[in-house]
C-alpha cells in the first residue's frame, strides 16, 4: 500500500503530464482551425495533421501507462484526444469531398 502523500505526489505528476498533453491537443486544434479559416487544406496538410494526431495518441498512451492511480485529469485528456480525432476526420472528409473523392477510393484514370 502506498502512503497517502506518495499517492498525491504521483497523481500530481500525472496531472501535470495530462495538462501538458491537453496543451498539445489545444495547439493541434488551433492549427486545424487556422488552416480551415485560411482554406488551406490539401491532401498534404491532412497527412501532416494525421501524423501529428498519431503523436498525440502515442503521448496519451505513454501517460496512461504510468497513470497507476487514475488521475482525475485522464477523462478530460481522453475526451480532448477524441475531439481532435473527430475534428480531423471531419476536415479530412471535407478535403476529399472538395477533390471529388472518397477517402481510400482508388482513382482509375482513363475513360
Amino acid at each position: 500500500m502506498f502512503p497517502i502523500d506518495e499517492l498525491h505526489r504521483v497523481n500530481k505528476q500525472r496531472d501535470k503530464e495530462y495538462d501538458e498533453f491537453l496543451e498539445g491537443c489545444n495547439l493541434f486544434l488551433n492549427e486545424l482551425e487556422n488552416e480551415t479559416q485560411k482554406g488551406n487544406f490539401t491532401y498534404h496538410e491532412v497527412e501532416e495533421n494525421e501524423a501529428d494526431l498519431m503523436k498525440l495518441k502515442r503521448w496519451f498512451r505513454k501517460i496512461e501507462k504510468r497513470d497507476f492511480f487514475k488521475s482525475a485529469h485522464a477523462p478530460l485528456a481522453r475526451n480532448q484526444l477524441d475531439h481532435c480525432e473527430i475534428k480531423l476526420a471531419h476536415i479530412t472528409d471535407q478535403v476529399y469531398r472538395s477533390e471529388g473523392k472518397i477517402e481510400g477510393e482508388i482513382f482509375h484514370g482513363g475513360s
